[in-house]
């Protein structure tokens, strides 16, 4: 969702990468029912397949770059013999994933609050209105659009009570309400015409008018 993950992702996806493909060497030297590479890739396929949660990357997840890369090229220098080797290098990378950042993720997770979720939800109400100032200026014709002339007088004032209900906690914030805003603002930062921005920018006008319509 929020770019504050993807050097990580982009490191986890390549750990995948090269787990899979070394895992292929070794099951073509030791076969695939070998017990050893069986317990591996099960370790491996459990631990990848935990980091596919998208609420795992609400938050920041912190992490050392070197020591990761350090751990995966272990792994893929291994030669597809040494299958000891192979079971300690994997282990240790995956040990890693697994205890120091799966775990931290979900304790940040479960301890998270209402104004954890509401501070996520105003960083993407600035980029919107970030992509929305820009637009004005990209767009010829835009500020001249019926639609977008009707619209944004309301979405002035919804933003800002949006804005004031999210700092004071009024609102609670939902995982499909981030979803919600990352569309928007993926949809607005890759419109190329007038229609496929409006387009997204009327779908945040109605949600707002949804989420305020709650506020007593």
């Amino acid at each position: 969702m929020s770019a504050i993950n993807d050097q990580l992702k982009v490191l986890i996806h390549d750990a995948k990468g090269v787990c899979d493909f070394k895992h292929q060497r070794f099951e073509e030297q030791f076969g695939p029912d070998n017990p050893e590479l069986r317990n591996i890739l099960q370790h491996y396929k459990d631990t990848f397949s935990a980091f596919r949660n998208p609420e795992l990357w609400l938050f920041r997840i912190p992490f050392s770059g070197q020591k990761l890369l350090m751990l995966i090229d272990k792994v893929d220098l291994l030669p597809p013999d040494d299958l000891p080797g192979y079971k300690k290098a994997t282990d240790n990378l995956l040990d890693y994933l697994d205890n120091e950042l799966l775990n931290a993720a979900l304790d940040r997770l479960r301890n998270a609050t209402a104004s954890d979720f509401n501070a996520l939800a105003m960083d993407w109400v600035l980029k919107i209105i970030s992509e929305v100032e820009v637009a004005e200026h990209t767009f010829e014709g835009l500020t001249e659009d019926a639609s977008y002339v009707e619209l944004r007088p309301k979405e002035i004032f919804l933003t800002k009570n949006y804005q004031t209900s999210l700092q004071n906690n009024d609102l609670q914030t939902t995982n499909e309400d981030l979803n919600l805003l990352a569309r928007v603002h993926k949809g607005l930062f890759n419109a190329d015409v007038i229609d496929d921005f409006l387009f997204f920018y009327s779908k945040y006008v109605n949600f707002m008018e949804i989420k305020m319509s709650a506020v007593v």
